[in-house]
């Protein structure tokens, strides 16, 4: 079953991007399964699209 997290606060430079990036690749390698991760960013200075 899917899981959704999400990063919300309309604060600006809080660190919600490098937030999201870390716990993606966390949620990755920290598993014995390394499961699908997938990162949307909606964010208009798409900081992650890079």
């Amino acid at each position: 079953m899917a899981k959704v997290i999400s990063m919300i606060n309309w604060k600006g430079g809080v660190g919600k991007s490098t937030l999201s990036l870390h716990l993606g690749v966390g949620l990755m390698l920290g598993s014995d399964e390394h499961p699908k991760v997938l990162l949307i960013d909606l964010d208009p200075q798409s900081n992650l699209s890079y």
